[in-house]
């Protein structure tokens, strides 16, 4: 069960999920019970477990990517070039090298 989650109610109509940070955020009107917001992310369970793993998993390959001097940098399987240097530079440089195919 998800338990932890973060409500916020306000003046709206719906009811919302969202996932930031690593942690659920529920917006809700300000009359609904707390039981059926409750009910609510109980039934969204499966979603909010997978999207929590998703946004895991991208936060871990995120951190592992590195590009260094001198690394190939490949796009769509075509060599795009050698990395020239270190940046926000390498994105000129690969689509200069790309446009000069």
């Amino acid at each position: 069960m998800i338990a932890d989650y973060t409500l916020v109610r306000s003046k709206r109509k719906t009811i919302a999920l969202y996932i930031m940070d690593g942690g659920v955020e529920v917006r809700a009107p300000m009359k609904m019970p707390k039981r059926d917001i409750d009910n609510f992310v109980i039934s969204k369970e499966k979603w909010i477990t997978d999207k929590l793993t998703k946004l895991r998993d991208q936060t871990e390959r995120r951190e592992a990517f590195s590009l260094d001097y001198g690394d190939t940098v490949t796009h769509c399987k075509v060599d795009i070039g050698k990395i020239r240097c270190r940046g926000y530079s390498v994105i000129a440089s690969a689509r200069a090298s790309a446009a000069g195919d």
